[in-house]
């Protein structure tokens, strides 16, 4: 085995090898869009590998916020203040809540097939 310089082994050390096997008309379509871009095949699959990567973080915080966004629409709970009339948003577990389940239960709130099995 040839012996490496210091600097041949930190470069090879910092710039691993990766390696991947191709249909010999794909590699010849990398090879010709490198030579068009006038980028290394390297360049190109870093650039499309990590760009994917951002992609993907991209769709899944769009993904997050579009269903939470419709969660706060359909299932948030409020009631407007009596002084100035703006939302008061009920977060779980707070005194508002605790407040509410009582108000519910102190006057009898439940399920309306309940309430009909039991008159029934």
């Amino acid at each position: 085995m040839t012996k490496l310089y210091p600097s041949q082994i930190r470069y090879y050390d910092e710039h691993p090898a990766v390696t991947f096997r191709l249909r010999k008309e794909e590699k010849k379509r990398i090879e010709l869009l490198a030579e068009r871009t006038g980028k290394s095949v390297s360049t190109l699959v870093s650039e499309a590998l990590l760009g994917a990567e951002k992609n993907d973080s991209e769709i899944y915080e769009k993904g997050f916020n579009d269903g939470y966004n419709q969660a706060v629409r359909e299932w948030k709970i409020f009631y407007f203040c009596k002084i100035c009339g703006e939302m008061i948003y009920v977060v779980p577990c707070s005194d508002s809540h605790g407040a509410l389940i009582d108000y519910m239960d102190e006057h009898g709130w439940g399920h309306k097939e309940c309430h009909d099995n039991k008159r029934g």
